[in-house]
């Protein structure tokens, strides 16, 4: 069941148990009429305000990065190893770009700087 079809239910289950369209309303400052037509997907369940979500659902929990480690040993084992991988590699990719700039900033110290005589002699 995504999103949407939750926060219907949920509104259908409060007027269900006893609570009008009204008092639903009241308790997070919207209109009865919104909540009848959030409730009747007249209006888009997803295009509600945080605010309004919160107030309407406070004991929601929003999860913006998951942080569960997998139930199988073997799975939590690959991902660490998959990470390390990933880690070994961009360590890899900082030593080429520092060996790299290296090589550059020796070359361009021993190479003369570029005069204005140089250039005018390379021209003609």
């Amino acid at each position: 069941m995504d999103l949407s079809d939750q926060i219907v239910e949920a509104l259908r289950a409060r007027n269900m148990a006893g609570e009008t369209y009204e008092q639903i309303g009241k308790s997070c400052g919207v209109s009865h009429a919104h909540i009848h037509r959030l409730a009747n997907r007249r209006s888009d369940p997803l295009k509600i305000s945080l605010e309004t979500f919160l107030a309407l659902f406070p004991s929601a929990q929003i999860e913006l990065a998951p942080t569960r480690v997998p139930d199988d040993p073997a799975a939590a084992a690959a991902a660490r190893s998959d990470y390390q991988d990933l880690r070994d590699k961009y360590q890899d990719l900082r030593d080429k770009y520092q060996d790299l700039r290296d090589k550059y900033l020796d070359l361009r110290k021993s190479r003369p700087p570029l005069s204005a005589a140089t250039l005018s002699t390379s021209n003609k």
